[in-house]
């Protein structure tokens, strides 16, 4: 799926009542740009769609997020079920 930027915003920010935000999630931080992962839900197809943004860091970097993105490329994604090995302490006995 191709969209503008403007379209792109809005979806990030909530204003397509189509789409509904899954995750937003921040991938990579540098001094001065922060890169997200964002997926998105089309509610009319029930597909779902993922991309990436970046944005700046601090105050001081004026970088919206999709800006001077011209069309953005989302790619379709699913939901996929994993497993996770976690490790968690063991109570000690007193």
């Amino acid at each position: 799926m191709k969209t503008t930027e403007e379209e792109a915003q809005a979806m990030l920010y909530g204003d397509n009542d189509d789409f509904e935000i899954i995750l937003d999630e921040l991938e990579e931080l540098d001094r001065w740009s922060a890169t997200s992962r964002l997926i998105v839900r089309q509610m009319s197809t029930d597909k779902f769609f993922e991309t990436y943004y970046s944005q700046g860091a601090t105050e001081q970097q004026d970088q919206a997020p999709f800006e001077y993105a011209g069309t953005v490329t989302w790619n379709e994604v699913a939901p996929v079920e994993e497993m996770c090995l976690v490790y968690r302490p063991i109570p000690k006995e007193q």
